[in-house]
């Protein structure tokens, strides 16, 4: 049953092929046939049974499973989170950071400037100033308006209760070894069932320290959470570690937490019931923010000044 897009080894371009049934055709030490399957249901390996014929099929942990698709595929998945969006969609990515018309339009805004700096200093200065300034207040009355104008919509929505779908968290993470007993608290005192949770933190291949205390933890039964391994290889940023770890996302919904992220604990119940309540068009929501950790530095404390909300109780 071996099409033009699929060899026995797993060669195939689409991964999500593989991760819909949990399994991937491999090799064993003798060079024959085997099918490894994280999935030992009598469904899905019947369906296995019609796809592969008569090669044993291995049954395998799910992390044993994924960190081979993971291996296999690393390559085409770092490509694709690293060029996807500027082949799809070029208009929107950042790769281009500029372009040869803005080169040109700043070039002459330059010399406008400097043959205006010497023949007319005060004038071009003031005219500067007053350019800044303008530019200054279109920001402020820009940010001023959505603020006021996302304040109309907000919506007391109970949580949902019934038919809870799987959700993903994903949790980007590096080099952040001290966060991780209380990111693994906050995400235990989640008001969802664990069954419908799908909890990935991706950790950088090298970040060894941080993957072998997440190892421990897991290992140790604190949560129930796989690991997302991002190959070297690009720029080092948390937009191309959850474009990677996106393939290997089961849920229905997806949430992003920072490692320091404290969630309150009915807040995927919330969002689920907001977007049921919400047009299918809706395919984002913004939680509020706040802070637990105000006085910290002089930074969270000018954080806080920006945002005039009530402060929450601290997280142990």
């Amino acid at each position: 049953m071996e099409s033009e897009t699929t060899s026995w080894d797993g060669q195939r371009a689409d991964l999500s092929f593989y991760l819909a049934r949990l399994f991937l055709p491999a090799r064993d030490a003798d060079g024959g046939r085997v099918v490894l399957c994280a999935d030992p249901t009598a469904e899905n390996q019947a369906w296995l049974r019609a796809y592969a014929g008569h090669a044993p099929i291995k049954v395998v942990s799910r992390t044993e499973l994924l960190a081979t698709l993971g291996a296999r595929f690393d390559q085409v998945l770092l490509d694709d989170a690293i060029f996807c969006l500027a082949r799809r969609w070029p208009e929107l990515s950042a790769q281009t950071v500029i372009t040869s018309g803005q080169v040109t339009t700043f070039a002459l805004l330059a010399m406008l400037l400097i043959l205006a700096s010497i023949f007319h200093p005060v004038a071009a200065w003031r005219a500067s100033t007053l350019m800044l300034s303008l530019a200054c207040m279109a920001s402020g009355l820009f940010r001023a308006s959505l603020a006021i104008l996302g304040s109309g919509h907000r919506r007391d929505i109970a949580p949902a209760t019934t038919g809870l779908p799987l959700y993903t968290i994903m949790v980007p993470l590096y080099r952040e070894v001290a966060v991780l007993p209380g990111l693994v608290s906050s995400l235990r005192a989640l008001d969802y069932p664990p069954d419908r949770l799908d909890i990935k933190l991706v950790l950088e291949a090298d970040d060894h320290e941080t993957i072998a205390a997440a190892r421990q933890l897991r290992d140790s039964g604190a949560a129930a959470f796989e690991l997302v391994l991002v190959p070297g290889g690009g720029p080092r940023t948390k937009p191309k570690a959850i474009n990677y770890a996106l393939a290997f996302a089961r849920g229905e919904y997806l949430v992003i937490y920072d490692a320091e992220d404290r969630p309150e604990p009915d807040q995927l119940k919330r969002a689920v019931a907001t977007f049921r309540a919400s047009p299918r068009a809706v395919a984002c929501l913004q939680a509020r923010l706040n802070f637990y950790n105000v006085g910290h530095n002089w930074l969270t404390r000018g954080i806080m000044a920006q945002t005039p909300q009530e402060r929450i109780p601290a997280v142990a």
